[in-house]
């Protein structure tokens, strides 16, 4: 009983220190600036989603065949 009050009685000590600890980092960084000298940047920071986008309905469509054929075959075995 006395071990299981000592283990607790740490646990709090540890808890109660760690905002002192989490306090020792830096300060926020510094402001970037102003927008680009070209004016605003598109939405979505201008990534390429074509490519992803393309190649994630691909693979769903190559899924839904998949899935397709799969079905087919059971229901002719299941004739």
């Amino acid at each position: 009983m006395k071990r299981k009050y000592f283990y607790i009685s740490i646990l709090i000590g540890l808890f109660s220190i760690m905002p002192f600890i989490g306090n020792a980092q830096f300060g926020s960084p510094p402001d970037p600036g102003g927008p680009p000298s070209k004016g605003n940047p598109p939405l979505g920071g201008g990534a390429p989603i074509g490519e992803g986008t393309v190649f994630l309905i691909s693979l769903g469509a190559a899924y839904a065949v998949r899935k397709y054929r799969k079905a087919k075959i059971n229901k002719e075995i299941d004739n």
